[in-house]
Order: C-alpha cells, then structure tokens, then sequence
C-alpha cells in the first residue's frame, strides 16, 4: 500500500499534466513553450497508442476551467493552442 501511495505512474502523469496546465495558464517563468510541448507530446503518444482511433492531420486543444457563479455553472476557456500538423505515423 506504501509503495501505490508514492509510485502510481498514472496518477504522477494527471499530476504532471496538471501543474503543466497550470504553468501555461500562469506562464510561470516563461515556461508556456515548455508545457504546450509537454501536453502536445502526450497527447501525440496517446493518438499513436489508439486511445483515441480516427483522429485527424491537425491537433489543437484548450484549456477550459469550470466555475460556479451563483446557481450556474460558467465554463471559461483560458488557453487555446495553435493548430499544428500532427507527426508523421501519430493517427492510426
């Protein structure tokens, strides 16, 4: 039980994203380049990987944050990436 608390891989990759999410966000020391690559790597992988099968050329994606205002729920898009050609052998 120690051992799934400290190394759960899947968890420490949410986390990752995360913090790269809130750093692209913030831009924290300029580290918005960093963290667009970092979240553009994964989700390459997770095309290659059949996650998500029939995907197009092109890879754009948004961050959007959810808040509650009242009695509503107000959705509010902070970040969203340019448009970029996908690696050669990412989509199935």
């Amino acid at each position: 039980m120690i051992k799934r608390m400290v190394y759960n891989p899947w968890r420490n990759e949410a986390l990752f994203i995360a913090s790269c999410a809130e750093r692209l966000i913030k831009d924290e020391m300029g580290y918005g380049t960093h963290s667009t690559n970092e979240i553009i790597m994964r989700i390459e992988r997770d095309i290659a990987d059949g996650v998500m099968i029939g995907a197009g050329q092109y890879l754009q994606f948004r961050l959007a944050f959810i808040s509650r205002e009242d009695d509503r729920i107000v959705k509010h898009v902070l970040h969203l990436s340019d448009i970029i050609e996908l690696k050669r052998g990412a989509a199935s």
